[in-house]
């Protein structure tokens, strides 16, 4: 009953929120607005599958070349699609709407393996339903899909058992089929693993052993799903890299500085005279302030929890909540080294980051609710505070977003 509230609660809040959000006169015209922007492109590999021929150059024509994206969610509409006889796009759309239901499923069960209260978990699910990028999980995005399988894979991980190795590499096959970014869950997953080591007495150690082999080799399996979409590349067109020549051609030039949330001298809410006064702000100033918080706040607060921190052992000096914070910084380091690194738009990294931050955000989340399980009082709503204080300017930026993205105006 416990896990049913977790995930009926925040699942209902969260439709609610967008479709409230949305822009349109009925409920199915703010369903269908959220069909935008990439969602074309998923619609197009649904529909012909891949295709990839022509001259490449800006802008990419859908017909000729949808080789840009990952596999897995197309996959899934067309299933849904061919099960239901719906149009693509809307067989996309419910995929969303299911992987949203799933990833609150998996983030209710989470939370009660980590013995979260339910209390804590509900604030948790309100800062993570808050944040901007969080309403990408309800478009025909492949969001929705990487983070339901992804909070699976890291489920399998907290129980921490050495017999599951097909059913977790399976899981994390199909959380990095949907998306490549999903790979970013074997950061808190290995740090899981080495968590549950660390704290394994003399007398388990063989367990202990034997659950680092079963993580390592469900990593494996589930690190095949890239190696295969690479194969598919190279047997159809003789070219494993063909992704990243069509992803260059479709940008304008390659990625930003790393430490480009550090770069304060273009801050500004730049009016956009082309579009109406009220929603005319530059929506890409809040990405750099998203990355330039989370670049503070996190290390921040894996300090404070290191400094705090006063029951250790011999065999655990600090708790899981330690190892969650860790997690949450390599992501979001790692994140923006994709960034830097991988083709990008005049508008990125900012623009990204806003879909990018989810993750780190989320594994943050998790800390946090595990380090006010083990406070008590008013030390545990002080622990709070980082979520507390941005919920309602993050719900205020996430409606201006939903706003854009439904009209179709986004990144111009």
């Amino acid at each position: 009953m416990s896990i049913l509230v977790r995930t009926c609660i925040p699942l209902v809040a969260h439709i609610c929120f967008v479709l409230a959000s949305a822009h349109g006169d009925t409920v199915f015209a703010r369903i269908s607005a959220l069909f935008q922007f990439d969602s074309y492109w998923f619609e197009s590999i649904t529909r012909n599958g891949y295709v990839n021929s022509g001259p490449m150059s800006f802008p990419l024509n859908k017909e000729e070349h949808n080789i840009a994206f990952y596999p897995g969610y197309s996959i899934a509409g067309y299933l849904i699609s061919q099960m239901t006889r719906l149009a693509h796009w809307i067989s996309l759309l419910l995929a969303a709407f299911l992987f949203t239901g799933g990833f609150w499923y998996y983030f209710a069960r989470l939370s009660t393996l980590l013995r979260i209260p339910l209390i804590v978990f509900f604030l948790l699910a309100l800062s993570f339903l808050s944040f901007p990028g969080t309403f990408f999980l309800t478009t025909a995005y492949a969001e929705s899909m990487m983070l339901c399988f992804g909070m699976a894979f890291l489920c399998e991980r907290i129980k921490d058992s050495p017999t599951n190795i097909l059913k977790a590499g399976s899981i994390g096959f199909v959380a990095f089929f949907s998306h490549i970014r999903g790979v970013f869950f074997l950061l808190p997953a290995t740090l899981l693993t080495l968590f549950h080591s660390r704290e394994g007495k003399e007398s388990h150690q063989n367990i202990t052993h034997k659950s680092s082999y079963a993580f390592a080799l469900s990593s494996l399996i589930a690190l095949l799903a890239p190696a295969c979409f690479y194969l598919y590349c190279w047997c159809n067109w003789g070219d494993p890299w063909i992704m990243e020549k069509t992803t260059q051609a479709g940008w304008y030039h390659r990625g930003a500085d790393l430490l480009w949330p550090f770069q304060l001298s273009n801050y500004s809410l730049e009016l956009q005279s082309s579009t109406p006064a009220w929603y005319a702000v530059n929506p890409l100033e809040f990405g750099r302030l998203l990355g330039t918080a989370l670049t503070i706040l996190i290390p921040l607060m894996l300090i404070w929890n290191i400094l705090s921190y006063k029951v250790s052992s011999e065999h655990s000096p600090f708790g899981i909540e330690t190892y969650l914070y860790a997690s949450a910084l390599l992501t979001h380091y790692g994140l923006l080294a994709a960034m830097a690194t991988n083709p990008v738009h005049d508008s990125s990294p900012m623009y990204t980051y806003i879909r990018y931050g989810i993750m780190p955000w989320l594994i943050l989340l998790l800390a946090l609710g595990c380090d006010m399980t083990r406070t008590t009082g008013w030390r545990r709503w002080l622990r709070a505070a980082p979520a507390l204080c941005t919920i309602v300017p993050f719900f205020v930026v996430q409606w201006y977003f939903i706003q854009r993205f439904t009209r179709g105006i986004w990144v111009s």
